[in-house]
């Protein structure tokens, strides 16, 4: 096993003395995926990031520089001896980085078989460019491409479904740390065989999606923030709690390709307003009053204080419209004292994805006018503890698109419908 990033990483986790990171609440994807969404990194101010990228397969090979003549395949998942004589194709790992002004920036990383590699984007040589963004945090946007050259942002994404992550964020300032998993999607190819049997999605000279043949597994338009803790004083505690949403890409077949520039609401005739969530939101608190609000941008970050002007802690001051928090009476034998402070958050995306049918862009017609998938995370803080909850939400089941239908997106509605293959991490 090799990686170019084997540094020891105790000196960051000293800063966090209090807190077990490997217990963030979490929504795991337990599923290893062709493509992976952290929807939040920060390096502003006092605070640092770690990304952790594995790959889980036995034979996939996600080396660029990889010697050809001894794959199988692309990324050396081809069967054995179906290509004889045939050379196989190389494989890297693209990361799209975006931060909360629009901007991005992209670069490819290796990883080899059971590889897997530390990249911190603070000190890292090659992570000049993310460090060069203007607001110094976003989101970013990884999957696996064959045939890398230069920065990868034009290649081919194919079906590797072998990757998982975790993201790791310090804030030595505030002395704590928390740790979140990067939400997993799985890819489908239908591409037929030869080189390009794995290919998904190929791009043009723009990196914008060309030729769809096969799709990603989409992410819900509708999410939770399962439990937020009230923002300032609470409980004896003073607390501070972070959303960051980030609307990536809609890779279902006809959609946008991972890591592509993005688009405004494809609904509306607006154009350069990065308008990329559309948001309708309740926050629902322990006494059950439901407050709604509308969350709209490009990427969301802030305070629950900041981005709901200060509806989140009103219910337990008394300044709210509606006054303070009253325990339901049926709720009495669960208010012990010292009661829960907080509430959780529905959050239901409305702005909708871009087709691009042939490589062209078609805005919301062709079949695809679905909701743009969220992927976000709840940091909350203490001045000495820190936790992250991943927020919650999962695709209603549909076709992979075969025959132009629409439902290869995550509509607003769920099921328990799992349609997962394990193939490519097989031995």
């Amino acid at each position: 096993m090799t990686s170019f990033r084997k540094t020891v990483i105790a000196t960051m986790l000293t800063v966090a003395p209090v807190l077990a990171v490997g217990t963030a609440w979490a929504n795991t994807e337990l599923i290893p995926g062709s493509r992976l969404v952290a929807p939040y990194w920060d390096i502003s101010g006092d605070r640092s990031t770690l990304l952790f990228l594995t790959n889980v397969s036995r034979r996939a090979n996600l080396q660029k520089t990889a010697d050809i003549g001894q794959l199988s395949g692309t990324c050396n998942l081809g069967p054995t001896g179906t290509l004889p004589g045939i050379p196989g194709t190389s494989c890297a790992v693209h990361l799209e980085f975006y931060d909360k002004t629009c901007d991005n920036i992209n670069l490819t990383i290796d990883l080899s078989k059971q590889d897997i590699d530390q990249i911190d984007i603070l000190t890292d040589s090659d992570m000049g460019g993310v460090r060069g963004l203007a607001s110094k945090l976003g989101w970013v946007d990884i999957d696996v491409r064959r045939a890398i050259t230069g920065s990868g942002h034009t290649n081919t994404s194919v079906r590797a479904n072998v990757l998982v992550g975790t993201v790791l964020i310090s804030d030595s300032g505030s002395d704590f740390a928390v740790a979140y998993p990067m939400a997993a999607s799985q890819g489908s190819s239908d591409a037929g065989s030869g080189a390009s049997a794995f290919d998904i999605v190929s791009r043009d000279g723009q990196g914008d999606a060309n030729v769809w043949t096969g799709a990603f597994e989409s992410f819900p338009a509708r999410v939770y923030v399962p439990m937020f803790f009230a923002e300032g004083s609470n409980n004896g505690l003073t607390f501070t709690s972070t959303l960051a949403v980030a609307g990536p890409a809609q890779s279902f077949r006809n959609g946008e390709a991972p890591g592509q520039d993005l688009e405004d609401d494809a609904s509306t005739g607006n154009v350069n307003e990065g308008i990329l969530i559309d948001a309708e939101v309740d926050v629902v608190d322990a006494c059950e009053n439901a407050q709604s609000d509308d969350l709209v941008s490009h990427y969301i970050f802030g305070t629950l204080d900041e981005l709901f002007t200060n509806q989140v802690t009103a219910p337990y001051n008394g300044t709210g419209t509606i006054g303070s928090c009253v325990y339901p009476s049926g709720d009495v034998d669960r208010k012990a004292s010292g009661f829960f402070q907080g509430g959780f958050i529905d959050i239901a995306n409305n702005a909708i994805a871009h087709s691009w049918i042939g490589g062209v862009d078609v805005g919301s017609v062709g079949g695809n006018e679905i909701e743009r998938g969220l992927v976000g995370v709840l940091v909350q803080n203490t001045a000495t503890r820190g936790d992250a909850v991943r927020l919650w939400g999962d695709c209603a089941y549909g076709t992979d698109g075969a025959g132009g239908n629409a439902g290869t997106g995550c509509r607003r509605s769920f099921s328990l419908v799992e349609d997962v293959s394990h193939g490519d991490i097989l031995p």
